[in-house]
């Protein structure tokens, strides 16, 4: 571990000395200071900023993946071009923003001194590097905003975070999320799709889960349980939000348009391919899903589609002997969408 060397000369003395020493005596005593109070391990590459006047001053590559700069090299167009070889999407403009000389500036003015992000960055050879850009601020003796910006290789790091943050959300019998990410992230949805003409929420329920269960075993129970959660995967695109709510029950927030047509195909495709549930060896008969569906309409939260969704089930496993859906309306009881 780097220690911080105490300066050679007492504060006070400074003015006894030339200028340019006593400037680099504390930039010195600076740096070494900060590197004894940060992560020092998976250092990649240290660099001296003037951005007062724009431009690298120093430049000390330590490990893999450095990016190398010249002495005098102007700074914002070096960082912004790695931006855009490197990050992708809105990771390239928050990367842009937190170290653009004027958001730099900003901070120091403020009060703060160190300003870091993690990103994940796409290097030359094709590999994704999580990594930790810091720059640590201060005015020389001359009043210039300078600054240490250090690059750090995070990726093992981040990636064991990343890891436990998705177990922490996951269900792990299927991979989809668990009741309580389902509905956190279904309310954060809502408020992204906001408009009321998107959105759909389908609460699916295996039938005679239980009868399964007593009739061929827990074993092929947990797989129905797996092969409907791979079916609500191929069923919906990516961007939906797909959970198990518990036991033999689901949800599905679709983010599509919540037109009569597109739930409906939706909930046919799903039924359709839940029958067909079977084990290859065996000739254990497919199962089946009931299905309620709630149409997204304007002031809708969470609560109101469960409740709906919930609602609408009722009556397809009540009214319809299951192996069905029903889409909720008001007028519930007299509606049918048998098909």
């Amino acid at each position: 571990m780097v220690q911080a060397t105490p300066l050679s000369i007492e504060i006070q003395e400074i003015d006894a000395y030339p200028l340019s020493f006593a400037e680099d005596e504390i930039e010195t005593y600076r740096m070494q200071e900060q590197f004894s109070n940060i992560m020092r391990r998976n250092i990649i590459a240290t660099y001296k900023i003037d951005f007062d006047r724009d431009a690298f001053e120093d430049y000390t590559p330590t490990g893999k993946y450095p990016l190398p700069v010249e002495p005098s090299d102007p700074y914002e167009i070096k960082i912004f071009d790695c931006a855009n070889s490197m990050l992708e999407g809105g990771t390239r403009l928050k990367f842009v923003e937190t170290f653009s000389i004027a958001n730099l500036k900003k901070k120091y003015l403020s009060g703060k001194t160190d300003v870091s992000l993690d990103f994940e960055s796409i290097q030359p050879d094709g590999h994704r590097v999580w990594l930790r850009t810091n720059i640590h601020l201060f005015t020389d003796i001359k009043g210039h905003l300078k600054g240490y910006l250090y690059l750090f290789d995070i990726d093992k790091q981040k990636r064991e975070e990343l890891y436990l943050a998705q177990q922490a959300e996951t269900d792990l019998s299927t991979g989809l999320y668990n009741k309580e990410t389902t509905r956190a992230k279904i309310e954060i949805a809502l408020k992204l799709y906001n408009k009321p003409a998107t959105c759909a929420f389908f609460m699916i329920d295996l039938d005679c889960f239980k009868e399964i269960n007593d009739t061929y075993g827990h074993a092929f129970g947990d797989f129905v349980i797996q092969r409907t959660a791979q079916i609500l995967k191929a069923s919906f695109q990516k961007e939906n939000i797909i959970g198990r709510l518990g036991g033999d029950e689901f949800g599905v927030f679709y983010v599509g348009k919540n037109s009569r047509d597109a739930p409906i195909r939706k909930a046919e495709l799903v039924c359709q391919a839940i029958r067909e549930i079977r084990l290859e060896t065996a000739s254990e008969p497919g199962t089946s899903v009931s299905i309620g569906i709630a149409q997204r309409t304007d002031g809708d939260c969470f609560d109101d589609l469960y409740r709906k969704a919930d609602a609408a089930l009722y009556i397809t496993k009540k009214q319809k002997n299951r192996n069905n859906f029903t889409i909720y309306e008001e007028n519930l009881q007299e509606t049918d969408h048998s098909h």
